[in-house]
């Protein structure tokens, strides 16, 4: 089977080590996998898709690394090409549109009837101002879109929440921006589970560094690998389906009324979980993907 990995060019040093690593067990596993940078495909007048300047060739399918948290609609248009001319993409379109935007992340997880944290949407500082205090102090404000906890702060009092959202705005570019209540019985903890298809695969519990809520690695936060009970696994699953993903990492974090939906990442990395539990997250994704492709 012929598998392309479609590789979004992010505007810093990422790495593409997670692509490589489905590439190499696409190949340990006895398939052809190539990385396809998408800002090398084009495409014609006549709708003739090009890659490198030459007709695309045959590829069973793809599976895309959406790696996009700007202009999100726009980057993904590559994935809505492929998907109309006919080719299956493990993680698709709608679904990354939607479980990247996070305000409408939270609506299609509370249509779906999961638990998620109540959320307010502003873009105005006195509306925002008047909604934290009645959510009451202190306060997360959340940018739409955003990866590795860049996007999200904390606001103790109103003298910070008007510079938090001073942070994220522009006097000439004002958009909304998400409210929640900061979880402190979860003490800087959240789960990550990873989700190919309709199982469970890896799950890990990640810890803040002291004085920070945010559980994100990459802002030094440590983990360990975690057995999720069947309750949250069902909630994860439940959650990856709300959206249509194919695999997904889904951020939980306990709080005083049950497991909540933090988020649902459709371009979730996978070598930390591997390193951390010895699962093999990224050969899962191939047999998925063969799996799916074999019955187009």
């Amino acid at each position: 089977m012929r598998i392309g990995i479609l590789c979004f060019r992010s505007y810093d040093a990422y790495d593409f080590k997670s692509e490589l690593r489905l590439k190499e067990a696409a190949e340990e596993q006895g398939h052809e996998a190539t990385l396809i940078q998408i800002q090398n495909f084009s495409l014609g007048p006549d709708g003739t898709l090009s890659l490198e300047g030459k007709k695309l060739e045959a590829f069973d399918g793809f599976i895309s690394r959406a790696r996009v948290i700007d202009q999100v609609e726009n980057r993904l248009f590559w994935i809505k090409v492929l998907e109309e001319k006919g080719y299956k993409i493990l993680n698709g379109y709608e679904a990354l549109i939607h479980c990247k935007n996070k305000w409408f992340a939270t609506e299609r997880l509370r249509k779906a009837g999961l638990a998620t944290l109540p959320t307010w949407v502003v873009e105005d500082e006195t509306t925002a101002c008047e909604m934290a205090e009645k959510i009451g102090y202190p306060v997360v404000v959340k940018a739409p879109y955003g990866t590795f906890g860049l996007s999200v702060e904390k606001a103790e009092n109103e003298t910070q929440l008007k510079a938090v959202l001073w942070k994220f705005w522009k006097p000439d570019l004002i958009t909304p921006l998400l409210l929640q209540p900061l979880i402190e019985e979860a003490e800087g903890k959240d789960l990550r589970i990873n989700v190919v298809g309709d199982q469970v695969v890896g799950a890990i519990q990640r810890t803040a560094t002291q004085g920070d809520f945010r559980a994100n690695m990459e802002l030094g936060g440590s983990a360990e690998a975690y057995e999720p009970s069947s309750e949250l696994a069902e909630l994860a699953l439940q959650a990856v389906r709300a959206f249509g993903l194919d695999y997904a990492g889904v951020d939980l974090i306990q709080t005083k009324n049950g497991p909540c939906v933090l988020e649902v990442n459709g371009n979730p990395g996978f070598l930390r979980i591997t390193k951390i539990t010895g699962i093999d997250v990224a050969a899962s994704i191939i047999k998925l993907a063969v799996s799916r492709f074999q019955k187009s």
